[in-house]
């Protein structure tokens, strides 16, 4: 399994938190319509560097629960809360994974749930709804993003595979390819070759898209009906994605 966890921390100790914190604050008002969390629990299941977390902190979140099965990046989180001065008790980390599910009936059922690209990457999309369908409250809101299936979602698992099969070298050279084949396109398009406009760099966003295994993928409809089935959950808006990147959407639990 790929370490998010060690390009997260690479990633916070050279990005602008301040600034990618404030877009991450407004890009998830604009998506999801939610100016403030005053007073509701938040769960962010797959935290990575926390700044999502943060954000629903900034939102005024009473409470704030991060979750990851990666410890760098649970490391990375706490470090965040600390550097900011939030209270443990506002804003807690935890370590673990959501794919257990005594340890996923250990969370809170939250009035808000998060989980932006990352049930994709757990070995099993399904479970992984199934359990994190338990933790959203009646009438709460659940906010996920999980890769497009397209034509080349198999080709792109099997390079995945391959990179985290091979040593340092190897996927030095399968790195530097791909970073390179992203810059050039960026270029093209006009777009600065190197820095994103949000988010990770072009640089550790290609470690990031290339070890991203294990790796699963579905189409809009496929994403509706596993909610479907983890209970009546109705769709509130969503985004689709014409490549193979990821649809977005928000669900809401009935009351």
């Amino acid at each position: 399994m790929f370490n998010f966890g060690a390009n997260w921390r690479n990633f916070l100790a050279r990005a602008d938190v301040a600034g990618v914190s404030a877009r991450s604050e407004r890009d998830f008002s604009e998506f999801t319509g939610v100016t403030s969390l005053e007073g509701q629990t938040f769960l962010d299941i797959g935290c990575g560097t926390g700044l999502g977390s943060l954000a629903a902190v900034r939102l005024g979140a009473a409470r704030v629960v991060s979750v990851d099965v990666s410890r760098e990046s649970v490391e990375c989180a706490e470090a965040l809360r600390a550097r900011e001065g939030i209270d443990a008790s506002r804003w807690t980390v935890l370590h673990g994974s959501v794919l257990e599910e005594s340890f996923v009936a250990t969370l809170p059922v939250a009035t808000f749930v998060q989980s932006w690209g990352v049930l994709h990457h757990t070995g099993d999309m399904r479970r992984a709804f199934a359990n994190t369908c338990t933790r959203i409250a009646p009438g709460g809101l659940f906010h996920t993003a999980i890769y497009n299936r397209v034509w080349t979602s198999p080709m792109w698992h099997s390079l995945k595979r391959a990179y985290n099969g091979r040593g340092p070298l190897g996927r030095f050279v399968m790195h530097g390819s791909f970073f390179a084949y992203n810059a050039a396109a960026r270029a093209a398009g006009l777009k600065h070759p190197f820095r994103r406009e949000r988010g990770m760099s072009v640089y550790y966003d290609a470690i990031d898209w290339l070890g991203g295994y294990p790796y699963e993928y579905a189409t809009h409809d496929e994403v509706v009906a596993l909610m479907r089935d983890g209970g009546d959950f109705s769709l509130v808006r969503s985004r689709r994605d014409s490549g193979f990147g990821c649809n977005e959407f928000l669900f809401r639990r009935a009351s």
